[in-house]
């Protein structure tokens, strides 16, 4: 996998499973036990830590919103970037949408009305009863800055 890269859901036992992260040449750069939930789906990301790589479970809910609307949540994956402020904007109205989001920290969903926004970096169609989370991580190399990533629920 690559910086960015995403696998789909694999079926796995509830209770405490082992995530091991290995090159391609079999040495092992993390190996941590995780908690799967019955029910329940999680994203695992892979961070980076001052302390070096790190896993983060992110439970992947979805957000009832009301009718009409889609939600969309924010997620500062990046060490590097302090806390951030996320706005939409939408036909020339702009939206603070997320204050100071921290490092690790993922925000509570919000909703607005579904239709094309721009958000943060990137772009979206947030399609009516869409759940959203936007992922905000460093790229490969100190030189590739900030990247974004708009994943539905």
């Amino acid at each position: 996998m690559d910086n960015g890269d995403l696998t789909s859901y694999v079926q796995a036992a509830s209770g405490f499973q082992t995530v091991t992260v290995s090159g391609t040449n079999g040495y092992i750069y993390i190996q941590k036990m995780i908690t799967i939930r019955a029910g329940s789906a999680s994203t695992v990301a892979i961070i980076n830590t001052s302390t070096g790589l790190d896993l983060m479970e992110i439970s992947d809910l979805s957000c009832n919103g009301p009718s009409g609307t889609a939600c969309i949540r924010a997620c500062n994956l990046s060490p590097d970037l302090g806390p951030f402020d996320v706005a939409l904007e939408n036909r020339g109205n702009s939206y603070r949408t997320f204050t100071n989001v921290r490092f690790q920290e993922v925000t509570p969903f919000s909703s607005f009305a579904s239709g094309w926004y721009a958000i943060a970096a990137a772009s979206a169609a947030l399609k009516t009863g869409g759940s959203y989370t936007l992922y905000m991580f460093n790229g490969p190399s100190s030189t590739d800055g900030l990247r974004t990533l708009i994943l539905s629920n």
